[in-house]
């Protein structure tokens, strides 16, 4: 049990310093990681769809550069 709840507080740290220190990477990568470590379908499809609504609001950047 407490080999269990270590594993997901390490997933948890994991995931939040990925997201601020990765950047775009961390964004991308992060709703795969809540997919593959859910075994809730309904959490898994919920991840799934907030990733595709997260995408959709964010308007285009555009620099200087054309990157």
């Amino acid at each position: 049990m407490s080999k269990k709840i270590d594993d997901q507080n390490s997933l948890l740290i994991f995931t939040y310093n990925f997201e601020l220190k990765g950047g775009l990477l961390g964004q991308l990568l992060l709703p795969l990681i809540s997919y593959l470590f859910s075994k809730d379908m309904e959490k898994r499809l919920i991840a799934i769809k907030n990733y595709i609504n997260k995408d959709y609001k964010k308007p285009p950047v555009i620099t200087e550069g054309g990157f």
